[in-house]
Formats: C-alpha cells, structure tokens, sequence
C-alpha cells in the first residue's frame, strides 16, 4: 500500500506554495518595518506617505505580514499533519477552501494599497528604491500562489478518497 504522502501530489504541491507565501509574508513583514517604516527622533514616518502623520501604508504591510506568517504557518503545519496521519483528512480541504479565500480578498486588497504606496513614492522621490518595490511585488505573487492553491485545492476536492474508491464496485463490461 503506498504511503499517504505518495498519493497526495497535490496536497505536496500546495504544501511548497504556502510555505512560499509564508516566506514572502516575512519578507514583507521584514522590508516594511527595516527600511519602510522609521522613527526619526521619535517621530515615526512611513516612506510611502506623502504626508508625515500618515502611516497607513506601512502599518497595512506590517499587519499583512504577519496576518500571511501567521494563518500560512498554521495552515502548513495543517496540511502537512493531514498528510502523513489520518488527522483532518477531509476537514483540511473545508480549512483551505476557507483561509485561501480570506487571503485571496486579503493579499488583492494589500497589493493594491502597496501599489498605491509605491506610486507615490516614486512622485515624490521620482524615482523607486528595491526595497519599496518588493513588498508591492511580493504580495502580487502571493495572491497569484494563493488563486493556484485554491485551484488546486478545488480539483483535489472532487477526487474522489481512496476510501470512497475502494468501497465501490468495480464496473465490468459486458
């Protein structure tokens, strides 16, 4: 009998995506508040506001960073427990279906404001720093890994259990 993580590619391959988001989630986290986010005699100061007192941008990026560390750090460990044991089997496809979709809306919404971020820094500076363009870039990827794990987690919903395949009669052809 093969092995469950041997029938499961697709929950392997969903399994490399999140870890990937979770990392770009920490380099999101990490680029905002190293180089984005300053303090300059105890004033703090967003570089992709125009305005000093507005440090929306920057705090957005701090929240999605480690909202995306977090629920993919959980939603790993999940999957990768469901895979080798016969905890969650089922449950973990409900879990994903779910999560995914908050971090589909969540991811857009935060590489539309970092665009927005971005574009304004470059008015004012006229020109654009690696490090502004790489949470903006970052969480463009992040949405398009997180659309492809939930695509795949929609085909293997409808693959039937290896359960559920065993228990059926076999068709035979008359």
């Amino acid at each position: 009998m093969a092995t469950k993580a041997a029938s499961r590619p697709l929950g392997l391959v969903r399994c490399f995506l999140y870890f990937v988001v979770w990392v770009f989630s920490l380099t999101i986290f990490a680029v905002i508040a190293a180089k984005l986010y300053r303090s300059v005699f105890g004033i703090k100061i967003c570089a992709l506001s125009s305005d000093e007192t507005s440090l929306s941008f920057c705090q957005w990026g701090i929240a999605a960073g480690v909202i995306g560390f977090v629920g993919y750090l959980f939603l790993d460990i999940a999957l990768i427990l469901s895979l080798f044991t016969s905890m969650l089997e089922k449950e973990i496809l409900y879990i994903e279906l779910v999560v995914n979709g908050f971090f589909i809306l969540w991811y857009l919404a935060f590489a539309v404001v970092m665009s927005v971020g971005v574009a304004r820094y470059k008015s004012l500076v006229g020109s654009s720093d690696s490090y502004v363009n790489t949470p903006a870039a970052l969480s463009w990827v992040s949405f398009a890994l997180i659309i492809l794990a939930e695509i795949l987690v929609m085909v293997d919903f409808r693959k039937p259990s290896e359960q559920e395949s065993a228990d059926e009669p076999a068709e035979t052809e008359a």
